[in-house]
């Protein structure tokens, strides 16, 4: 059973961004989901260890959707690409 929360202990910079992101969470294993403006999963990744660095530097400019699924919780931000 999942949890959702938005914890403070995720956090997503730089928040708005050109294209590359850092995220640092407490935890050691997390699966990482990136949606497009309309809904479109773009990027999955397993992070293994507590900070991750991702790319979206080839997709348009556009509020995007992160979600983090650590153990039993699930994390959402708003990610910002200019």
């Amino acid at each position: 059973h999942l949890t959702e929360a938005r914890s403070p202990d995720i956090r997503v910079y730089p928040n708005p961004g050109s294209g590359i992101f850092n995220i640092e969470f407490e935890g050691e294993e997390a699966e990482l989901e990136i949606f497009d403006p309309q809904g479109k999963l773009v990027h999955r990744a397993t992070i293994e260890g507590s900070f991750a660095r991702f790319d979206l530097s080839s997709y348009p400019a556009g509020l995007y959707h992160l979600r983090i699924t650590n153990g039993e919780s699930m994390s959402h931000r708003k990610l910002i690409l200019q």
